[in-house]
């Protein structure tokens, strides 16, 4: 095999190849196929990001009932504690000491 063979049989295959991909035609969906994947990456994660959102919502609006019905009972124990305090305030501390027994004169 000579060199202008392998030449002309190299040039024949450019040709055929040049051919192919100049006959080829690219549809539009083609080029814009990976702009429509992230397009819909870009919404997944829109409706993902609001959906934690409503969930971060709830969260915190439990977590506050919780902390407003804590301190609810809280308030009510410090008043029944206040009122009983003050109801055994005469029984813990009396006014005078008892006095002692004096002997008989």
């Amino acid at each position: 095999m000579s060199i202008d063979t392998i030449l002309s049989q190299h040039k024949a295959w450019l040709d055929k190849a040049t051919a192919a991909l100049a006959s080829r035609n690219v549809a539009t969906s083609d080029l814009t196929a990976p702009l429509q994947a992230k397009q819909q990456l870009v919404d997944k994660l829109s409706a993902r990001i609001d959906d934690l959102t409503r969930q971060k919502a709830a969260a915190v609006s439990r977590y506050d009932s919780a902390i407003a019905d804590a301190k609810g009972l809280q308030a009510k124990l410090q008043q029944d504690l206040k009122a009983t305090s003050t109801l055994l305030q005469p029984v813990l501390t009396p006014d005078k000491p008892p006095a002692s027994p004096q002997p008989p004169t």
